[in-house]
């Protein structure tokens, strides 16, 4: 069996960030190398440390709440753009849905 490359770039809404917390720590635990940008992001520009970071991780595992998705009015949304880069990159993307996420809401389709 082929070993998985333990590495991981977790996203989540800054909303979201306590649990976003609590994986990564579950994660580093056991031996992952976890890039969380509450830890690991120094100076420079952000933009380009997150697609670096992304494409760097063999995984990137989403933490999808029932908000998660809702489109974000008049800012740059960051959390939609680290799926655009995850998905333009070939990453293994790894969903974590919460009670409650549901693919299927007309507002997270329109979107």
């Amino acid at each position: 069996m082929a070993r998985i490359e333990k590495t991981v770039f977790l996203s989540y809404r800054r909303t979201d960030v306590g649990l976003a917390l609590a994986i990564y720590k579950a994660l580093t635990h056991r031996g992952f190398d976890v890039f969380f940008d509450y830890q690991n992001l120094g100076s420079g520009s952000f933009e380009i440390a997150i697609s670096e970071n992304i494409r760097a991780r063999a995984h990137f595992l989403i933490v999808l709440t029932p908000e998660a998705l809702l489109p974000r009015e008049g800012e740059v949304d960051w959390f939609r753009r680290e799926i655009e880069v995850a998905l333009e990159s070939g990453r293994n993307i790894v969903p974590l849905r919460t009670v409650g996420f549901d693919f299927g809401r007309s507002d997270i389709r329109a979107a």
